[in-house]
């Protein structure tokens, strides 16, 4: 398959982003992992998608020159989707590991060279859930690849079940890799926000944690929060409440908490705060069969695994048309991705 994109399409593919605002965390001193994503964006809608193994896949990519990525996903995952299939703004495999995206002025990606792979940011997130079953192994694979953005700024936040996690950054043309011993992450770069957390109380410093909204008072205030955990608590209720406390008002729209030890998912929305869950060793991740997915802000509570519908043209052109941020051209180039570069190589159990 080879794909064509006009240069008049190709940098084009976000005009008027909102501003996005979200913070992730992991909670340092419990032996059940988690991490947890606070989705700030002005847009709420969207779908968690159940992503199948051995299914080939072609990225991407806004630049004509670029050679695409061409990989077969070796792990089934869960992802939260508002841009359409395939396009995932995070999300956790059926092994434990689990990425989420946020904003980052600060990125520059790399130029080169044309014969590395390359791959847009959002099929990022996919590429490594569909991959590596470690943070280890997501580092291995992020190497061997380029983004070939269409216009996004973005780094990435990655935790596996033993409870490994860090920051992937492009910064300055490069990638940096930074394994976190504080496990948070917002909206300015990773090796910044831990200096400006020495600034402050309980780290080195003597300002009080900060309240207001920004991306590095967050980041302080998630990671005060998070190191007040014990053992005995519950972590998942835990992290919903942190996420309650480092929301961006009324642009706050998915709370996400993934238990990685037990491949469990837990999730709220603004337009539906009870709290839905899944289990990962529950669902269908064999090729041949339908793509399940389930609406975000559906009316729903508790474990939600046997409220999956089968994933329609219909369905996944309806989440698609939603994003007012994107241009016609590449809402149309997204609605034809799944039919045109992606297809089952071969099934393999459940």
């Amino acid at each position: 398959m080879k794909m064509i994109i006009s240069l008049a399409i190709a940098f084009v593919f976000i005009y008027n982003v909102p501003v996005n605002s979200c913070t992730v965390f992991s909670l340092p001193r419990s032996s059940i992992h988690t991490m947890a994503k606070s989705l700030d964006w002005p847009l709420g809608h969207g779908m968690v998608v159940v992503n199948k193994r051995f299914k080939k896949k072609q990225a991407l990519v806004g630049d004509p020159q670029a050679l695409p990525l061409v990989w077969v996903s070796k792990y089934g995952s869960v992802s939260f989707n508002q841009v359409g299939l395939e396009f995932p703004y995070g999300g956790i495999n059926e092994r434990g590991l689990s990425v989420e995206v946020l904003n980052l002025d600060e990125t520059k990606y790399p130029q080169g060279p044309l014969e590395m792979p390359g791959i847009n940011e959002l099929q990022w997130i996919q590429y490594i859930l569909d991959s590596a079953a470690t943070f280890l192994e997501a580092v291995d694979f992020a190497q061997d690849i380029r983004v070939v953005p269409f216009q996004a700024k973005v780094h990435y936040f990655v935790c596996d079940s033993l409870g490994v996690c860090g920051s992937f950054e492009y910064l300055g043309g490069k990638l940096v890799i930074s394994p976190a011993q504080i496990p948070t992450l917002a909206n300015n770069s990773y090796f910044g926000s831990i200096e400006f957390l020495k600034l402050h109380q309980g780290f080195g410093g003597d300002k009080p944690i900060p309240q207001d909204p920004s991306s590095l008072s967050r980041f302080v205030r998630a990671t005060a929060l998070a190191s007040t955990f014990e053992q005995g608590i519950d972590p998942i209720s835990f992290s919903f409440e942190i996420l309650s406390r480092v929301r961006n008002g009324g642009i706050s729209q998915w709370n996400i908490v993934y238990n990685n030890t037990q491949g469990q998912v837990h999730f709220r929305t603004k337009a539906n705060t009870l709290i839905k869950s899944l289990r990962l060793s529950s669902l269908d991740y064999q090729c041949p069969t339908p793509l399940k997915v389930l609406n975000l802000s559906s009316e729903l509570s508790g474990d939600v695994g046997g409220a999956f519908v089968d994933l329609t043209v219909q369905i996944n052109n309806m989440i698609v048309d939603q994003n007012s941020f994107l241009n016609k051209e590449l809402i149309a180039m997204i609605k034809a991705y799944p039919l045109k570069f992606t297809g089952c190589v071969y099934s393999k159990g459940k």
